[in-house]
C-alpha cells in the first residue's frame, strides 16, 4: 500500500545544482497522480514528471469449464467419467496475467476467452488452474477431475440359457453387471441393484426369439450378449 518515488529536482535559485528528493505516500484503491516541478531560476525552463500508481488488491475473475463429448462441466463438481481422448477447456478472464496448469503448462492469456484442447490419459486426470495477473494477485487453484475409462462393462447373462426352448409364453431374465450402469433388455431400460445384479421378465412369441441385453457405463462404454430363446 506504499510507494516510493525517486526523482532529481533543481533546487531554487542555485544554478546547476540538483538534489535527490525521495517522497513517500500512502496509495488508495484507486489510481494516484503525483506530479513533480522542477526548475532552473537562471534559464527559466521548467520539467514536469508525471507518475502514476495504482494499488490492486483485487485478484483476478477466472471461469473454467471442459467440454468433452459434447457435453460441458464446471470446476469443483464430481468426478467427469468419459472414454474420450482429448477435452477442450475453456477459460474466461476479466484481465490480463499468467494461467497456470498446474505441472503441465504456463501460458500468457488476455482479457476475454480462450481454449485449449489438452490429452487425457487412461484413469484418472487432474487438471488445477491458478491465475495471476500482472499486480501478482492468484486467483485459484480452480480444480477439476477427469478419469478416462475405455474399458467396456462387465457383462453376464446367468439365465435363460442360450439357445433355451420352452412352452411358457414369458421368460426371466437376469444377470450381473456393474453398479451405475444403464442396462435395457430387448431396448427397455431394467433397473441395476447396487450389487451389479439384474432379472426381468420377458414375453415370447412363438418361434424363435432373440433376446439382445445391453448396458452402457458413465463413460458411454458399452456390452451387449444376444440370447436366443425358442417357444414351441
Amino acid at each position: 500500500p506504499w510507494a516510493i518515488v525517486a526523482g532529481l529536482v533543481g533546487l531554487k535559485n542555485v544554478r546547476s545544482t540538483w538534489a535527490r528528493r525521495m517522497l513517500r505516500f500512502q496509495a488508495a484503491s484507486f489510481v494516484c497522480l503525483l506530479t513533480i516541478e522542477a526548475a532552473r531560476a537562471a534559464a527559466g525552463n521548467t520539467a514536469t514528471g508525471r507518475v502514476e500508481v495504482r494499488l490492486d488488491t483485487r485478484p483476478p475473475s477466472l471461469e473454467v469449464t471442459v467440454t468433452v463429448g459434447g457435453r460441458s462441466y464446471g470446476v469443483g463438481g464430481a468426478v467427469v467419467i468419459t472414454n474420450q481422448t482429448e477435452a477442450q477447456f475453456e477459460v474466461l478472464a476479466d484481465e490480463g496475467g499468467l494461467l497456470e496448469v498446474v505441472d503441465r503448462t504456463i501460458l500468457t492469456i488476455t482479457a476475454g476467452r480462450m481454449v485449449r484442447t489438452f490429452p487425457l490419459e487412461e484413469g484418472i486426470n487432474r487438471f488445477a488452474f491458478v491465475m495471476r495477473d500482472d499486480a501478482g494477485n492468484e486467483a485459484g487453484p480452480f480444480v477439476l477431475m477427469m478419469e478416462r475409462d475405455t474399458m467396456p462393462p462387465k457383462l453376464e447373462v446367468m439365465f435363460p440359457v442360450n439357445g433355451m426352448v420352452t412352452r411358457e409364453p414369458f421368460v426371466s431374465v437376469g444377470g450381473m453387471t456393474e453398479n451405475g450402469t444403464l442396462l435395457s433388455v430387448k431396448g427397455i431400460r431394467v433397473r441395476v441393484s447396487s450389487d451389479g445384479s439384474f432379472v426381468t421378465i420377458v414375453p415370447l412369441r412363438v418361434g424363435l426369439n432373440r433376446i439382445l441385453v445391453e448396458v452402457m457405463d458413465a463413460a458411454n462404454n458399452t456390452s451387449s450378449i444376444p440370447i436366443d430363446v425358442v417357444l414351441e
